[in-house]
């Protein structure tokens, strides 16, 4: 499906028309806004021209049964010449497996598709996610995902989205992090258990960056073994830093092991410009987080529990110093900096 120009996007009611017009009789329309796919597809060009798309209030009902016995896929490809954009908005997309198909598998993870851009819409069914690197103009955000197979998130963001494991959801861990540093763009992402399986299989050693991430239903630490959160299969070590949200339980693999790191943000505000902030940890010379020269506010990120020194310094103001101090949840640190009325400007 080739996709329309910026100011036109290709629609699914442009598709189904070129479908009427051409025979091709792989897309329907019972429905003014409800289409449905009867067959695989590629979205975008691989040569040189542009392509855009947009699904704005689509139900798209994706039938694999027809396919045959294998999955079937809607994939992107892009180039690097043309700008390949995908925005989907308020729709609805069913997968439809049948008796002799699978469910649809996403092939979205095409390094040249530009911009794709997911808000408050449902996946229900979708088999196999492969999505690609992150960048600022790629994201899933306010969505709900509904028995998935798996997600390879390839570090691109997924945001204040829940995604329901189901009878087809992979055990070993719905969300597949392959690439140390592929959650850091999960941000407020509800993941709730059937009471089967994991939400998380990381399958490479290294640090790791859960944030805003809620865990329901899944086992504890001391439950059932094959339903905890996180299963560490990387065969080594594997660093989890928690920034608010829940602390996961985790099941290790073969030869691996897991540290989880209990992290909150603490926002000093507001601060004169430019003013030095120092997060020690408290009684000695190391440095937990800082600032050399500040804007309006500053967001450190410290262990939850952790005992701190916080010293705060700016040229013509009284020195502002909390020795000793804990916290236990994110919040914001009032900051009143006093001008220093012994402090001479030298000329």
């Amino acid at each position: 499906i080739n996709g329309g120009t910026v100011g036109t996007p290709e629609t699914w009611t442009d598709f189904q028309g070129d479908d009427s017009t051409n025979g091709w009789g792989v897309c329907g329309n019972p429905l003014a806004d409800q289409f449905q796919m009867n067959a695989s597809f590629d979205m975008g060009d691989a040569g040189t021209a542009s392509s855009y798309f947009e699904m704005d209030g689509v139900q798209l009902y994706l039938f694999g049964q027809t396919y045959g016995a294998g999955h079937f896929f809607w994939d992107l490809i892009s180039n690097a010449t043309g700008t390949n954009q995908l925005v989907i908005k308020g729709s609805q997309i069913i997968s439809i497996a049948g008796a002799n198909g699978n469910p649809i598998d996403l092939g979205w993870n095409s390094a040249n598709f530009d911009n794709i851009q997911v808000d408050g819409s449902i996946f229900v069914d979708v088999g196999n996610w492969d999505l690609p690197a992150n960048s600022v103009t790629r994201w899933i955000r306010t969505s709900v995902i509904d028995n998935p197979i798996s997600i390879t998130p390839n570090g691109m963001e997924i945001s204040d989205t829940t995604i329901n494991q189901g009878p087809q959801s992979r055990a070993d861990g719905l969300m597949i992090l392959d690439t140390a540093g592929d959650s850091n763009n999960l941000d407020s992402v509800i993941f709730n258990s059937d009471g089967t399986g994991h939400a998380i299989e990381i399958t490479a050693t290294g640090a790791y960056t859960f944030t805003s991430l809620t865990f329901n239903d899944y086992a504890g630490q001391g439950g059932t073994a094959a339903n905890r959160a996180v299963y560490n299969n990387s065969g080594g070590v594997v660093t989890i830093t928690v920034v608010d949200g829940a602390t996961p339980s985790y099941r290790d693999g073969a030869g691996a092991s897991t540290t989880i790191v209990a992290n909150i943000a603490l926002t000093f505000s507001p601060l004169i410009a430019g003013s030095e902030v120092r997060i020690m940890e408290h009684g000695t010379a190391t440095e937990i987080d800082g600032v050399e020269s500040s804007g309006t506010s500053f967001v450190a990120t410290v262990p939850s529990g952790q005992a701190l020194d916080i010293r705060i310094v700016k040229q013509g103001y009284e020195y502002v110093e909390s020795i000793n101090v804990t916290y236990t949840t994110s919040q914001t640190i009032p900051v009143n900096q006093l001008p220093d009325g012994n402090f001479d400007t030298v000329d």
